[in-house]
């Protein structure tokens, strides 16, 4: 006899089966939510891009006026 039984041996596995389970689940969950920050990230990196294009038409557009 091995001292173990076969009933210990798939409780065993399940539970090795399920840990790895959850591993994925986390590791999938984080990788969304760096894709979320970087896509955030983006989203400021582009607002300022606007911001400062519409500042320097109005600084071209009270240029000419000035002349």
């Amino acid at each position: 006899m091995s001292g173990v039984s076969e009933e210990e041996e798939e409780e065993e596995e399940e539970e090795e089966e399920e840990e790895e389970e959850e591993e994925e689940e986390e590791e999938e969950e984080e990788a969304k939510e760096a894709e979320e920050e970087e896509e955030e990230e983006e989203e400021v990196k582009e607002e300022g891009r606007r911001r400062r294009r519409k500042q320097r038409r109005k600084r071209k557009g009270r240029q000419i006026r000035d002349t």
